[in-house]
């Protein structure tokens, strides 16, 4: 999508990272791209080309409502489990993903999330919120990054 706008010399700003690929980011930033890391740096009319792992929900509400105009990369894989996210939980739905926290993608699939949510990366992680009184008989689900 980014090489297609490239193409067409639309001037980019790219969500964060776009791919695991410093070259090909490089490449892109070298041609027409800048990468914002804050929402609050999108201005009205600009074009904002969403990365690969998706935003939160919360982050494409300040997009919009500062005007950019958004070209939405999310993988389709990632897209939907943010719509299954979104479905399936509620304020009384516990969400466990099994993932890195500071992964882009796991960041943006908390943001659909309408309930508490847990991120763990092995067995030790999850253990640790299980002591910390999570209440098992509540809804849950379950997702991988």
């Amino acid at each position: 999508m980014a090489e297609g706008l490239i193409a067409k010399d639309v001037r980019l700003r790219i969500w964060g990272a776009l791919i695991h690929n410093p070259q090909v980011i490089e490449s892109v930033r070298r041609r027409c791209a800048a990468v914002l890391e804050n929402p609050e740096d999108a201005q009205p009319g600009k074009n904002m080309l969403i990365r690969a792992y998706g935003i939160s929900s919360k982050e494409r509400e300040i997009l919009e409502a500062r005007g950019a105009v958004i070209a939405d990369a999310t993988c389709l894989f990632v897209a939907k489990i943010h719509k299954i996210v979104a479905e399936q939980t509620d304020g009384c739905t516990l969400l466990f993903l099994l993932g890195d926290e500071s992964h882009p993608e796991v960041q943006g699939i908390f943001g659909y999330c309408g309930g508490k949510a847990y991120v763990y990366t092995d067995e030790e992680d999850l253990q640790k919120v299980f002591d910390d009184s999570v209440d098992l008989t509540k809804n849950h689900a379950v997702f991988v990054q």
